[in-house]
């Protein structure tokens, strides 16, 4: 009886040590809070742009999130990053399975963006600002560039969520949007997904052909990755960047576009322009003597004129 209490004890040690390791980069520091934050988040009314390389990716990571979005009401918008150096017809089978996830999970839009390879960053966000334009969202979802979780398959999405970061920075200066990561390290928002579970872990089957483990596993695999950040819910890890908080402050930034787009001033002849002249004239040196050597309109024949002297109608410096 002792050895099986023992050998219970190690290995219900070992299974919540596992855990825990395995739950790190998904836990946020204050779970609580961090549940608010996420029910915070759904409240949003305006569009939501998802960037992503991958949907099957996008949908294994931010799946729930953007579908509960969609139950909210909110149109999702995804722009997805291919090649364009490749034919279409190599992606015609992902591109039928990336339609029948978008149907699970009820995007608005799907929005194709041909970069060329390897990926840039500085590509990917001139192909992505004539989207984001067109859309105006609120919130804009993508991987996180600055403490990503580990993943060579992750590499092309971490360039699309650097591009989204440089295109909020130079785009949203008065207006600046939501943004959401996921696949961070540090995230500060749990979205509870626990209602809508089975309708992410049919999104992510969808893509047949890019899945290499059989369905069983990775309808396994999903349901225990919900259950890291906190067991006894299902829940997305995000971390959430309010406006507020972003590094590009809104004191510092109306000062350069309000100069950029400043009309230009008016010339000197302008009659906006007139009075300060005749201030300046004004403050010339006066005579000790007015009357010594002056033209009776009060003029002196070098072109000297007192202060006291009116204008003539047709002075043109007056």
């Amino acid at each position: 009886m002792q050895g099986v209490l023992f050998w219970t004890t190690l290995l219900g040690s070992a299974a919540y040590t596992g855990y825990r390791l395995a739950a790190r980069p998904y836990r946020p520091v204050n779970p609580r809070l961090a549940r608010f934050l996420g029910r915070h988040f759904l409240e949003a009314t305006g569009p939501c742009l998802a960037v992503t390389a991958s949907p099957l990716q996008l949908e294994r990571y931010a799946g729930g999130t953007l579908r509960r979005l969609v139950l909210a009401g909110v149109p999702v918008i995804v722009a997805v990053v291919t090649p364009g150096d490749l034919p279409d017809e190599s992606f015609a089978e992902q591109d039928d399975e990336a339609l029948e996830a978008a149907h699970r999970i009820g995007y608005h839009r799907i929005q194709m963006l041909k970069v060329a390879t390897p990926f840039e960053a500085r590509r990917v966000a001139e192909q992505l600002e004539t989207v984001w334009t067109d859309v105006e969202p609120e919130v804009v979802l993508a991987f996180d560039p600055l403490d990503p979780v580990a993943g060579p398959d992750l590499a092309a999405e971490q360039i699309c969520g650097e591009a989204v970061l440089r295109l909020a920075e130079r785009l949203d200066r008065e207006r600046q949007v939501k943004l959401a990561f996921c696949g961070t390290r540090r995230p500060n928002a749990l979205v509870d997904v626990t209602p809508i579970l089975t309708d992410k872990i049919q999104a992510v089957l969808s893509h047949r052909t890019e899945l290499a483990l059989p369905a069983l596993a990775v309808n396994l695999g999903l349901r225990l990755m919900s259950r890291l950040p906190d067991l006894r819910r299902s829940y997305e890890a995000l971390r959430i960047v309010d406006p507020s908080r972003r590094p590009l402050g809104r004191e510092t930034t109306p000062e350069p576009r309000t100069a950029v787009s400043a009309p230009p001033a008016p010339p000197p002849e302008a009659p906006s322009r007139e009075p300060r002249r005749a201030v300046v004239r004004t403050r010339l040196p006066v005579a000790e003597n007015p009357s010594d050597g002056l033209a009776a309109d009060g003029e002196r024949a070098d072109g000297f004129r007192p202060a006291w002297a009116g204008a003539r109608p047709t002075d043109p410096e007056s």
